[in-house]
């Protein structure tokens, strides 16, 4: 009989051995959080035996003990946590200048920010022009300066609503020019208002910039911001009283810093008496601008008006 081959047996590798996993870093562990930590429990604990040594002078109430106190669980975990909490430091609140009376405008004129320059008093000279050019009989304009610097489109608008100021001025200086914004504040004064705010800042916000602040006004600017909340607001009584202001100031406009529609509207308002047909001119480039904001369709209905246009001013 011949003799069976028997079958070779495969030899099954050992299975890999399973990796130890690393432990995971514990935030106690850090050298900071640990010397912090043993930094404040001896200084308990010295609070502690200065206190049984009669050394430690805390009063002690009735229902509470200067021992429970400095062995108080809970304060021992606020104190713990205090140390790992960021301090956060609060905004400071808008300074209360001076509150208008009912009927007033009040034109805040902020401290303004030197660039790159000396520090120059340039903020109390806009101020003081301001004051002197609306100081008529018939305006009913006041003007204070804002001691603080601003620096922002928000911050502006709380320093205005804190003081009730319908409009504020703030900008910076450099050693050849003043660049300055003319915005729009309190809305509080205008209580007809149903147009969108976003609307009325496109038409009155202006941007200028004068290169010398004891020779230039920016009143004109001041003004046609006031013409456009009134406008606004549906008040043609105010609306025409400042126009005549207009044309009673005899100062040229300042230079807006590029084409907007708030640059059209002020160009506009010092045209619409004197000269209605360049107004018109100047509108309908605002309106090429932006044809969605009403205002513009105010404004151009009423030169119509003015020119006689009567089936064109709706």
């Amino acid at each position: 009989m011949g003799t069976s081959k028997g079958k070779k047996s495969k030899t099954t590798p050992a299975p890999p051995l399973p990796s130890t996993p690393s432990a995971p870093s514990n935030p106690l562990l850090n050298p900071t959080v640990i010397t912090a930590i043993i930094g404040l429990i001896g200084t308990l604990a010295g609070l502690y035996f200065a206190f049984r040594q009669n050394t430690l002078p805390i009063e002690v109430s009735a229902t509470q003990t200067a021992e429970a106190r400095l062995l108080n669980p809970t304060a021992l975990v606020t104190n713990i946590a205090a140390l790992f909490t960021p301090t956060v430091e609060s905004t400071p609140k808008p300074i209360v200048v001076t509150t208008p009376q009912p009927g007033q405008i009040l034109v805040l004129v902020s401290k303004l920010e030197a660039v790159n320059t000396t520090e120059r008093d340039v903020s109390r000279f806009i101020k003081d022009d301001l004051s002197q050019r609306l100081n008529l009989s018939f305006s009913n304009y006041i003007v204070r300066e804002y001691p603080e610097i601003i620096s922002s489109k928000d911050q502006a608008i709380e320093a205005a609503e804190a003081n009730q100021a319908a409009i504020i001025v703030w900008g910076n200086y450099t050693t050849d020019f003043v660049e300055l914004n003319i915005q729009v504040g309190d809305l509080s004064g205008f209580e007809d208002i149903v147009i969108n705010r976003n609307d009325i800042e496109e038409a009155a916000n202006l941007r200028v910039r004068i290169k010398d602040e004891r020779q230039e006004s920016i009143v004109q600017g001041i003004i046609s911001t006031i013409i456009v909340l009134q406008t606004a607001d549906s008040n043609s009584y105010e609306t025409i009283r400042n126009l005549a202001i207009l044309e009673t100031i005899q100062v040229n406009l300042p230079d807006t810093i590029n084409p907007s529609v708030s640059g059209f509207v002020a160009e506009y308002c010092v045209n619409y008496v004197s000269n209605p047909d360049e107004a018109l001119n100047i509108i309908n480039q605002a309106l090429a601008l932006n044809g969605g904001n009403p205002i513009l369709y105010v404004f151009r209905g009423s030169v119509r008006q003015k020119l006689g246009d009567f089936n064109n001013s709706q």
